[in-house]
């Protein structure tokens, strides 16, 4: 008898687990969820880079803050104004600049990031490139061919417009390892494509024009961090298109996103309210990107229904279908086993 009425209570637990799950963690795009985040301490990094001497660096991402005002913002203007002044120091910028034309190695610093690339807009940039290239081969150092590539199709590409500075950007940036080897594949390829035939395709042209966008745009620094992890030329037209609309939460996410900045903007972009999604993983860092998915929903951690409908998709709703089917079962069996043990006869009189 006690096994039939646990049987009873077991189904009517699991079809009410099956209501639980249907009904429960639906906020699956609420961006208020990522309310519940702290705050990423944009202070810290910014004075963490100023103590690094990282002035052009520390000002790009007090910029960023301030563009869109984050609750930091006012500490983050009174840090700009000192990243200013010391990168305003004649000694400090003159020196950064001529280290970074000179030796073509800049560090992350935007006077020498600019430097490297103010070089490589004349000849001398490109010849001196290949040359250490060259020594390098020579002396059996490490060679780079991405860079040797670069150097080429700049020499190449003096009368092509359509590439403006895009190249002497793309070499300053592996230097500093901000292209991956994948990327650097389809350089070398294109590269090779433009330097043998003298000719820049239609699908060269819209990876230039997507490039110097970006460029244009987002400017140096912050191109760095962006198209550190763009894999192909679509990863590029991706970027582009993002930070026409917001360069400075571009920026911020794909600090945040690290290798994962390609897949998380694309999940972004699916939202419904992207900008303000945007927004708020620059707000929140690191933590908040854990949260979205591919298709850009945000993962619900309240809830273990929202939990089983990301994983699931929709064998979820089978799930809770056999939930359903199974706890009506054991119901259907434990009345029918109760009725057979107490059985219920209507008696009948005689007229």
């Amino acid at each position: 008898m006690f096994k039939k009425i646990k049987n009873l209570l077991i189904g009517v637990l699991l079809i009410l687990a099956a209501l639980w799950l249907l009904l429960g963690g639906r906020a699956t795009s609420d961006i208020s969820v990522l309310d519940r985040l702290p705050d990423h301490d944009y202070i810290a990094e910014i004075n963490d880079l100023m103590k690094q001497q990282r002035w052009g660096e520390a000002k790009t991402l007090c910029e960023d803050v301030i563009a869109l005002d984050l609750p930091c913002a006012n500490a983050a203007k009174a840090l700009k104004e000192k990243s200013e002044t010391e990168s305003k120091k004649i000694f400090n910028r003159l020196y950064k600049v001529g280290k970074g034309f000179i030796t073509g190695d800049p560090d992350k610093s935007l006077e020498e990031l600019g430097g490297s690339v103010a070089s490589d807009m004349f000849m001398y940039g490109d010849i001196r490139d290949l040359a250490k290239q060259g020594y390098y081969k020579i002396t059996g150092k490490e060679t780079d061919a991405v860079v040797a590539a670069l150097a080429a199709l700049g020499l190449a590409t003096e009368f092509f417009d359509v590439a403006d500075w895009a190249p002497a950007a793309l070499k300053a940036f592996r230097k500093i390892g901000a292209i991956t080897d994948s990327m650097g594949k389809y350089i070398i390829k294109l590269s090779a494509d433009i330097v043998k035939t003298k000719k820049i395709n239609s699908s060269c042209k819209t990876f230039f024009k997507n490039l110097n966008a970006l460029l244009n745009k987002a400017g140096f620094i912050r191109s760095g961090s962006i198209v550190k992890h763009a894999k192909n030329a679509d990863d590029i037209a991706l970027l582009a298109k993002n930070v026409k609309q917001s360069p400075h939460a571009t920026h911020l996410v794909a600090r945040a996103a690290d290798k994962r900045t390609c897949e998380v903007i694309e999940a972004v972009n699916k939202h419904k309210d992207s900008p303000a999604l945007m927004k708020k993983l620059a707000q929140k860092g690191a933590d908040s990107v854990k949260l979205i998915t591919r298709s850009g929903k945000i993962m619900y951690k309240g809830h273990l229904a929202q939990f089983l409908r990301q994983l699931l998709g929709g064998y979820f709703y089978l799930l809770c279908l056999i939930l359903f089917g199974l706890g009506g079962f054991l119901i259907y069996r434990s009345i029918k086993n109760i009725k057979n043990i107490f059985p219920f006869k209507n008696k009948k009189t005689k007229a």
